[in-house]
């Protein structure tokens, strides 16, 4: 995914480990390419994939082109669909 600026080694996200991401940073860093890469990365591997964009739209149309799930507010977060994504199965 990048390279730490410091030794210059290739940093990477294991995403069969990593499970809930957030990405922070100032504008125009590359924070929503990020998230549009990892999108589609989950949703090649057949991963669960879940959009949260309270404060913005920018991930809807990658959401609905890749067919996942994209909570846009708390409505659409506090619905039984919803419930049974985070909910593990046992």
């Amino acid at each position: 995914m990048g390279y730490d600026l410091a030794t210059a080694a290739v940093e990477s996200i294991r995403l069969k480990q990593t499970y809930c991401y957030m990405v922070s940073g100032k504008k125009g860093t590359g924070k929503t390419n990020l998230l549009r890469i990892l999108m589609r990365a989950a949703s090649e591997k057949r991963g669960r994939v879940v959009v949260v964009e309270f404060n913005g739209v920018e991930l809807g149309g990658e959401a609905e082109k890749l067919g996942v799930k994209y909570i846009r507010d708390a409505e659409d977060y506090y619905t039984p669909e919803s419930v049974k994504l985070t909910v593990p199965a046992h």
